[in-house]
């Protein structure tokens, strides 16, 4: 790590990553006044980025053409769904489910639904198998929204021959430098690029949602992403300096999220966490949904004080307390239909302004 971001590592330690007291977002290092200006904000959201860019870097310095192509199309009675694939990469071909509602006049608000963590990746988000609960895509598409669901690296259509779903093995072959996290959040803005070349998305009205590993990946897409409008994440946020096993963002084997990270768990630092990474979200829309009960993610209570910790900054920084909001419920690593449809109204208020009763 090069001494500059060593620095940031240790200047975020100072903003309270290992501090006695649970994390301040809005205090700075030492006994100075606390952020209250959108500039001095800006200066600390500059430095949480660069800490972020050098865990789940490097970006590649080029992006490649798309090469989007249509692979199929089915009449659904009320939408159509279409099979594309583009390249994120050169090395990476993403297979896709694109769902348009019919009749819809002139572009629509459009959503990146993010998979969570099961074999059939994007065939659960559309109602093909697993939780009808998860059929996300699908639910969207018939309120209305041009819907894009796609494979994750290890899921669905890109599982590795003879491996299981979301083993890494081959990704960090193909990518010793690199990170399954970092492949992530660029797979996911490449799919923003893939829906602002289709003529029925309204660039304006971009949303990001998904439960699990779609919760988290959610998360990461809209601080990385300002073309997300308007972000929702299900049983996808755990404070990392509460979890009882941390080392889930640092495997060694199976899915290994960021390596990187190891040593520094090890010395028991945590050099970044969620009410930092969701707080660049700021002040574009942002719902979280957890569960008291999450078997997943335990000490899940500790979600309430971390989004605490992000309204201050939306309401402090920006008087935008309206546009984020936390919902525990006590349904375990679940997405349950009350809760589902609050984050589908809050979708609505703030991507088409007409939260549905």
């Amino acid at each position: 790590m090069c001494p500059i971001l060593f620095a940031g590592v240790f200047a975020l330690t100072a903003l309270g990553a290992q501090e006695s007291n649970p994390l301040l977002i809005l205090n700075p290092p030492g006994n100075q006044e606390p952020i209250s200006t959108v500039d001095q904000w800006e200066q600390k959201q500059s430095a949480i980025r660069a800490i972020l860019d050098d865990f789940l870097g490097p970006f590649p310095d080029k992006i490649c053409a798309l090469d989007a192509k249509v692979e199929g199309e089915e009449d659904m009675g009320t939408y159509r769904r279409i099979r594309v694939t583009y390249n994120t990469l050169p090395t990476e071909r993403v297979p896709a489910y694109l769902l348009i509602p019919k009749g819809i006049q002139g572009a629509a608000p459009s959503v990146v639904v993010l998979h969570q963590t099961v074999p059939e990746g994007k065939g659960e988000v559309v109602g093909l198998t697993g939780n009808e609960s998860m059929s996300i895509g699908l639910h969207l598409v018939e309120r209305g929204y041009v819907v894009l669901a796609p494979d994750g690296i290890t899921a669905g259509e890109r599982i590795g021959k003879g491996l299981e779903a979301f083993d890494t093995s081959e990704i960090y072959k193909k990518y010793p430098h690199w990170n399954a996290l970092g492949i992530m959040v660029w797979e996911s803005m490449r799919a923003v690029d893939y829906l602002c070349t289709r003529p029925e998305c309204d660039r304006e009205r971009i949303g990001v949602i998904g439960h699990s590993h779609g919760g988290y990946g959610s998360v990461y897409l809209a601080a990385y992403d300002p073309r997300i409008r308007c972000a929702v994440s299900s049983c996808g946020v755990l404070p990392i300096r509460d979890d009882p096993v941390p080392f889930r963002w640092a495997r060694e084997e199976w899915f290994v999220f960021v390596p990187r990270l190891r040593p520094f768990f090890k010395d028991g630092k945590i050099p970044f966490d969620f009410d930092e990474v969701i707080s660049l979200i700021a002040p574009r829309p942002f719902l979280n949904c957890s569960a008291y009960n999450d078997d997943i993610f335990p000490n899940s209570q500790s979600v309430v004080p971390c989004m605490e910790r992000v309204r201050e900054v939306y309401e402090k920084i920006y008087g935008a307390g309206n546009c984020v909001d936390n919902i525990m419920h006590n349904s375990g690593h679940g997405f349950p239909d009350p809760v589902r449809i609050r984050a589908y109204e809050w979708m609505d208020l703030h991507l088409k302004g007409d939260a549905r009763k």
